[in-house]
C-alpha cells in the first residue's frame, strides 16, 4: 500500500505551474513593497530627517515590532473566515489598496521637510560663479590653486583636471585659454556644465561642497575639526567616470551634514517627523494585514509532496516583484526624476504603488481561491492521499504518530531559532545595503538599486542550482552551504574599501544566493510540522520569527555601527554562526527529491 502510494503522489502528482505562477501574484506584491522599503526607507531617514545609523535603525526595526502583533492575528483571522473570494483573498484585496494609498501618502507628508532642507542644501541653489568663489577663498581651504592650473599633470585633482579642460576647449572669441592667466581659468571655470562630466565632477563639485559645507560648519561648529581639514574632505576621487566619495568624507563630513539637518530641521520641527511615523504606521497595518493571508494561499491549493516546488515558484515570482520595482525606480525613476540627494522621493513611491495595483489586478482577474481549493482536495481523494496524515512518516522513521509529533515539535523550535538568527544576520547588513553603497562604497544612488536588481534577478537563475542542491543532499544540507556560504561573502565584505568597491557586488552576489538557498526551504520544512488546517496560524508563527529578527536587529546593527558601518558585517557573521549551529540539530522537515526530468523542474526543491 505504501509503494502504491509513493508511486501515486511522487510520480502522478504533478504540479499545476499556471496556477502557482497566478497565486504567485499575491507574493510578488508582498516582495515589490518590501523590497522598495528596504532601499528607500534608509535614504528618507538618512537624507530627509538625518537620524543617525541606530536611530534609523530603531524606526527600521519598529515597523516590525507592530509585525510581531499583526501577522499571527491575520494569519489565524483568515483561517476561521470563509467568503465567496475565498479566506485569503479577501484579506489581499483590502489591504493592498489600504497600503497603496498610505504609501503615495507617506512621500508627501516627507516633502513638507525636503522642501526646507532643498533650500539650503540642494545643488541649485549653488552657481557656478559662486562655486569659484568661495573655491579659490584662503578661508575655505583653497580647493582651487590657480597658480597649479598651468602646470597640474594630475588629471584626477582640481588644478589637472581644470588644465585638461582648458586646453581642449575655447574661449568666446574662439581663441585658446591661458593656463597662467588667472582671468582665463576664471572664464574656462564659469563655462563647466554637467554635459562636460570630468570636469564637472574633478572642478565644480568640490567648489560648489566647499560653499554647501562651510555653512554647515559654521553652523554646527563640530568638535575636534578643523575647518580646513573639514573642507579639505570635500575633494572627491573619480571612478570609471563617476564621482565618488572617500572614506574621509564618509568618515567626517557626512555625519556632521546628518547633524545639520536633524537639528535644524527635523529637532525644531518634530511634527513632519511625527506625521510620518503616522502615515508609516498605517502602511505597516495595510501591509501586515495580507501578508500572512497571502503568503497561506500556496499551501492552500497545494498538497504537501509539490509544495517546495510550488514554494520555489512563489518565492520566483517574488523575484519578478522585486526586478519590477528595481528597474522601474533605479533605472527610471532615480536616474531620469529624482536629481539630487534632497529631491522628494514621490515619484519612486508613486511607481511602487502602480506596480502593486497591476499585480492585484492581474490576480483578481485570473484566481478562483476556492476553485483551486476544490481542485486541490480532488487531486488528494484522486490519489488517496490525506494532507494532514502523518502515518507514512512516522512509519518510514520507525517512530508512532505521537512520537513523530514531539519531534517534529523540537526540530520546529529548533528551525525556527536558526530562522531567527539567520535574519538577525541578513537583515543587520539588508537595512542598511543602500546607505552602505552610496556613502561608504561611492556608488551613485542609481547605480546601488542597478546592483541590488542585477542581484535579485542573478536570484531567480539561482533556483536551478538550489533546485539541484537540494534534489541531490536535501533541504537541511543546502541550507547548511548557504550559512557557510554568507559567513565568507560577509568577510570579505568587512575589508571591502571603496577603491575595490567592484569586489562587494561579487560577496553580494554570494549572499543573494546563500539567501535563496535558505529561503526556499525554511518555510517547507516549517510548514511539514502543521497540519492543513494549521497554515495560516504556522504561517504567521514563521513570520513571527522573521520579524522579530528585523524587529531588534537594525538597532542593535546600528548601535554597533557607531564604531564604523563595516561592523555590521562582524555582526551578521556572528548571528548567521549560531544559524548554522541551531540548524545541525533540527531533525524533522527535511527531504530528498527524485532527479527531475526537465530545466522547469530544477525549480523544485521538494520530492
Amino acid at each position: 500500500m505504501r509503494k502504491k502510494k509513493e508511486k501515486s503522489t511522487e510520480v502522478g502528482m504533478k504540479l499545476n505551474y499556471k496556477n502557482t505562477i497566478l497565486v504567485g501574484f499575491a507574493f510578488a506584491i508582498i516582495s515589490a513593497f518590501w523590497y522598495a522599503y528596504d532601499f528607500l526607507m534608509p535614504l528618507m531617514l538618512n537624507r530627509t530627517f538625518g537620524l543617525s545609523d541606530a536611530m534609523r535603525g530603531l524606526v527600521m526595526g519598529l515597523d516590525n515590532i507592530l509585525a510581531l502583533f499583526l501577522l499571527p492575528l491575520f494569519g489565524t483571522l483568515s483561517d476561521k473566515v470563509n467568503t465567496k473570494m475565498g479566506k485569503r483573498t479577501p484579506f489581499l484585496l483590502i489591504g493592498t489598496i489600504i497600503s497603496i494609498i498610505c504609501l503615495v501618502a507617506l512621500p508627501l507628508v516627507e516633502n513638507i521637510q525636503t522642501a526646507d532642507v532643498k533650500k539650503a542644501m540642494d545643488n541649485s541653489n549653488v552657481t557656478i560663479e559662486q562655486a569659484y568663489d568661495y573655491g579659490i577663498n584662503d578661508s575655505y581651504g583653497l580647493i582651487l590653486d590657480t597658480s597649479k592650473v598651468s602646470t597640474a599633470t594630475d588629471e584626477t585633482s582640481v588644478e589637472g583636471a581644470l588644465a585638461k579642460y582648458m586646453k581642449s576647449s575655447k574661449k568666446a572669441d574662439g581663441s585658446a585659454y591661458d593656463l597662467t592667466n588667472e582671468a582665463d581659468i576664471k572664464a574656462a571655470f564659469l563655462t563647466i556644465t554637467k554635459d562636460n562630466v570630468e570636469a564637472y565632477n574633478y572642478v565644480f563639485l568640490p567648489c560648489r561642497n566647499v560653499q554647501i559645507l562651510s555653512m554647515v560648519y559654521d553652523a554646527e561648529k563640530p568638535a575636534n575639526i578643523q575647518k580646513s581639514d573639514f573642507i579639505r574632505t570635500t575633494e572627491k576621487i573619480v571612478e570609471s567616470g563617476k564621482s565618488a566619495k572617500n572614506i574621509a568624507y564618509n568618515d567626517v563630513v557626512q555625519p556632521v551634514i546628518e547633524d545639520y539637518i536633524y537639528h535644524t530641521y527635523t529637532a525644531k520641527n518634530p511634527g513632519v517627523l511625527a506625521g510620518f511615523m503616522v502615515m508609516l504606521l498605517l502602511l505597516l497595518i495595510g501591509m501586515a494585514s495580507f501578508r500572512s493571508p497571502a503568503v497561506a494561499i500556496m499551501p492552500d491549493v497545494t498538497p504537501k509532496p509539490l509544495r517546495s516546488k510550488a514554494n520555489a515558484i512563489i518565492n520566483l515570482m517574488g523575484g519578478v516583484g522585486q526586478v519590477s520595482v528595481m528597474l522601474f525606480v533605479s533605472t527610471i525613476v532615480l536616474k531620469f526624476v529624482t536629481k539630487g540627494p534632497y529631491d522628494s522621493y514621490i515619484w519612486p513611491w508613486v511607481t511602487v504603488g502602480i506596480i502593486m495595483a497591476v499585480m492585484l489586478v492581474v490576480y483578481m482577474l485570473t484566481v478562483n481561491e476556492n476553485k483551486l481549493v476544490q481542485q486541490k482536495k480532488d487531486l488528494c481523494q484522486e490519489f488517496g492521499f490525506d494532507d494532514d496524515d502523518d502515518t507514512d512518516e512516522a512509519e518510514a522513521e520507525g517512530v508512532s504518530v505521537e512520537e513523530l509529533a514531539k519531534g517534529k515539535k523540537a526540530s520546529f523550535f529548533l528551525l525556527l531559532g536558526s530562522i531567527f538568527m539567520w535574519f538577525m544576520g541578513h537583515n543587520a547588513v539588508n537595512s542598511n545595503l543602500s546607505i552602505y553603497l552610496t556613502s561608504n562604497l561611492g556608488f551613485e544612488t542609481s547605480t546601488a538599486g542597478n546592483i541590488i536588481m542585477a542581484a535579485t534577478i542573478f536570484s531567480a537563475v539561482a533556483f536551478i542550482p538550489v533546485g539541484w542542491m537540494a534534489t541531490k543532499f536535501g533541504r537541511k544540507k543546502t541550507i547548511l552551504v548557504g550559512l557557510v556560504l554568507a559567513i565568507i561573502a560577509f568577510i570579505i565584505g568587512f575589508f571591502v574599501k571603496p577603491s575595490f568597491n567592484w569586489l562587494f557586488i561579487i560577496s553580494w552576489f554570494m549572499v543573494t544566493y546563500a539567501a535563496i538557498t535558505i529561503n526556499v526551504n525554511t518555510l517547507p520544512m516549517v510548514l511539514e510540522t502543521c497540519k492543513g488546517a494549521d497554515v495560516g496560524k504556522y504561517t504567521g508563527i514563521y513570520y513571527t520569527a522573521t520579524m522579530s529578527a528585523q524587529a531588534i536587529t537594525p538597532f542593535l546593527a546600528g548601535l554597533i555601527m557607531k564604531f564604523g558601518r563595516q561592523y555590521m558585517f562582524i555582526y551578521a557573521i556572528v548571528f548567521f554562526i549560531i544559524s548554522l549551529v541551531l540548524l545541525i540539530f533540527v531533525k524533522h522537515g527535511d527531504s530528498r527529491a527524485l532527479p527531475k526530468k526537465s530545466v522547469l523542474e530544477n525549480f523544485d526543491v521538494e520530492d
